[in-house]
């Protein structure tokens, strides 16, 4: 036998449409729905807030308890590296112009975590010759803010300080070659 599995329906952008067209979907996906298992409908606009808070608690007092699956001490089910990553891509988005921080690529070369602190070397991959001194900035201005940044950002997210060692390579053209991508763990 399957278990039953309670179903909301949620109508969502609901103050950008007639009263009309929202009857009308509602009426086409309670339909083709096993009706039984609809337990509620929602109509949800993100600008009313109110509209959220009931779908909210409607699915918290719906969902099924169970076993806790990551360690409660546990911030985030990523790994270290991958927040060190993020970090320091983070800190790209907020130092330079938009368009070098969509094709840089930042590649973890190395870790060492000791009891005090953390020593992290990347590198960070741009696809045109040009981007390299832009991210550098003039006397190495640039790249020292993106470092001090992320490692604000990391000492932060990992409870001691982070000493961080940035190399930027110039990795002709990386996002249009796919073996190039997956190298670089994307």
């Amino acid at each position: 036998t399957r278990s039953f599995k309670p179903l909301l329906l949620v109508v969502n952008k609901v103050d950008g449409a007639e009263p009309k067209q929202i009857a009308a979907m509602e009426a086409y996906y309670l339909s083709r729905l096993p009706r039984e298992r609809v337990l509620a409908v929602h109509r949800v606009s993100a600008l009313e807030l109110s509209s959220m808070q009931k779908l909210l608690a409607d699915m918290k007092a719906n969902l099924p308890t169970g076993p806790f699956l990551y360690d409660p001490d546990d911030l985030s089910d990523s790994r270290e590296r991958e927040i060190a990553g993020d970090s320091i891509r983070q800190a790209l988005l907020e130092t330079l112009d938009w368009e070098v921080p969509h094709s840089t690529a930042v590649v973890i070369e190395h870790w060492r975590e000791a009891e005090k602190k953390i020593t992290i070397h990347a590198s960070l991959h741009v696809e045109r010759e040009s981007q390299k001194p832009i991210v550098l900035g003039q006397g190495g201005q640039k790249i020292k803010e993106i470092r001090v940044r992320a490692q604000k950002d990391m000492w932060k997210q990992f409870g001691k300080p982070v000493k961080l060692s940035l190399l930027v390579k110039w990795t002709k053209n990386w996002r249009e070659q796919p073996e190039l991508v997956e190298a670089l763990g994307y």
